[in-house]
């Protein structure tokens, strides 16, 4: 693909229909293209089935948003553009189930949390029409099939490889903007990338340990001064890898975060890793602190506290292998 943008997209499937997934659905569904929605997850395909894709609004407006939704790939026609918002547990097997809907022009994009997803979706699309970024959107999912899009946010989207062209990113955020959310097209994602990895990695991995909320991190100054600690560490990697990455600028995002949630008791004081274990199913670990780890080796930093969280939350995981063994 040159450097020229595409024409408007007319067919998009998106992968997954969690709460980032289900908050793009349903305002993509909107939008002239024809939309295919896969999901593995058996109540969520019913309920969309039944009562179209519901979406909470920012305001308090609900509305149901008719969406054509399946739990497998087969029949479904070459897309111009594939959007993952699967897990990152789940993003190569989603990836080599999908390796057949990508075409010469198919453009694959992602804004999943943690790192290294480039690394796995390049197996199944050319550098050049590979899209990454991130997104401040902030969803949860109330039920299956029904999505709460309590904030709204912008998504930064750019090519993997920096040589590659910009086009295919403009044509995301163009697609996004047309639907009605806030998108913008830039040539390097990696400070943004690194910027939300640097928040997550710290507040994500010390929430799921200590199963606290956002808030009651934030009523912890124990807490609080460990996951400050944390985004240190995890900025002082960003930046022995090349990322321009402000550390008062993320610990600023986590402090308007405790204090958003504080001040107007939104439901976003639980992080997603926090929901992982509270369910026992794997976490985006690997992703978030195991991504900073791998990242501190290449460039020989030390990494002490991403070291002990990993540990413990590999051991948390296998603590429960043991008990569903036991059972």
């Amino acid at each position: 693909m040159n450097d020229e943008k595409a024409q408007t997209p007319k067919r998009i499937v998106i992968i997954g229909c969690g709460a980032i997934g289900g908050t793009f659905a349903a305002h993509l569904a909107k939008s002239p293209a024809e939309v295919t929605v896969v999901d593995l997850s058996e109540p969520i395909q019913e309920a969309v089935k039944a009562n179209g894709l519901r979406i909470t609004h920012a305001d308090g407006q609900e509305e149901s948003v008719p969406v054509d939704i399946r739990g497998a790939f087969e029949g479904i026609e070459q897309p111009d553009v594939v959007f993952f918002f699967v897990k990152t547990v789940h993003n190569a097997a989603a990836a080599r189930d999908a390796a057949a809907l990508i075409g010469p022009q198919t453009i694959v994009a992602t804004v999943q949390n943690g790192m290294g997803h480039g690394d796995v979706l390049s197996s199944i699309v050319p550098a050049d029409r590979l899209v990454v970024g991130v997104t401040s959107e902030g969803a949860n999912m109330l039920t299956p099939g029904h999505v709460s899009h309590y904030s709204q946010g912008a998504t930064k989207l750019g090519p993997w490889r920096e040589e590659s062209p910009i086009g295919p990113a403009e044509v995301v955020a163009d697609l996004l903007n047309s639907a009605g959310l806030n998108a913008v097209a830039t040539s390097n994602t990696q400070n943004a990338i690194w910027t939300k990895l640097a928040l997550n990695a710290a507040y994500a991995s010390v929430s799921a340990l200590t199963r606290l909320s956002m808030e009651c991190l934030g009523d912890s100054p124990e807490l609080w001064r460990l996951c400050e600690q944390v985004v240190r560490e995890n900025v002082t990697v960003a930046i022995a890898n090349g990322a321009s990455v402000d550390v008062e600028e993320v610990l600023g995002m986590a402090n308007r975060l405790h204090a958003g949630i504080k001040k107007d008791g939104i439901i976003a004081g639980k992080a997603s890793m926090l929901l992982d274990v509270e369910a026992r199913r794997p976490t985006e670990v690997d992703a978030f602190n195991g991504a900073i780890l791998e990242a501190a080796d290449r460039s020989g930093v030390e990494a002490p506290l991403n070291t002990i969280l990993f540990a413990l939350i590999k051991g948390l995981e296998y603590s429960w292998k043991i008990d569903a063994e036991a059972a």
